[in-house]
């Protein structure tokens, strides 16, 4: 009858959740979602240059990036920029190349550190030890 199939059905699932619960890969995968979006928080939570936080979202990314690559072609900039706490800070060509480094130095480290932790999880060989990896940016 029709209930047999819904609790069958039912049955299926509780037991696919514990499996999976209890799987070494499932966990990994797990806890790799977990270092996304823990790299995605980073990355976007913005980066210090000389004592103030700057943006360092995908906007922020896309203006430096475009302003850098005038800069570096011109060697001329005239302008100031401004950081999280809406404070202007004008600075010299050579100071926005400076501080666009720094920036993308900031990017490449949030992601080349973002690999290790991943690499990390992939070579945990049990449950435990992913359950217990703690995500730590220093």
């Amino acid at each position: 009858n029709g209930y047999e199939i819904v609790v069958t059905e039912r049955a299926r699932e509780i037991k696919r959740r514990n499996l999976l619960e209890t799987d070494l890969e499932f966990n990994k995968k797990t806890k790799i979602e977990e270092i996304k979006k823990e790299t995605n928080l980073k990355s976007a939570s913005g980066f210090v240059w000389n004592n103030f936080i700057f943006d360092s979202d995908e906007k922020a990314l896309q203006n430096i990036h475009g302003t850098y690559t005038i800069v570096k072609a011109t060697n001329s900039f005239t302008g100031s920029w401004w950081d999280k706490d809406n404070v202007s800070h004008t600075m010299t060509a050579q100071e926005f190349i400076e501080f666009s480094e720094a920036f993308f130095y900031f990017q490449n480290y949030t992601k080349r550190k973002s690999r290790e932790l991943k690499n990390s999880v992939l070579s945990l060989t049990t449950i435990a030890e992913v359950k217990g990896f703690k995500i730590l940016w220093t």
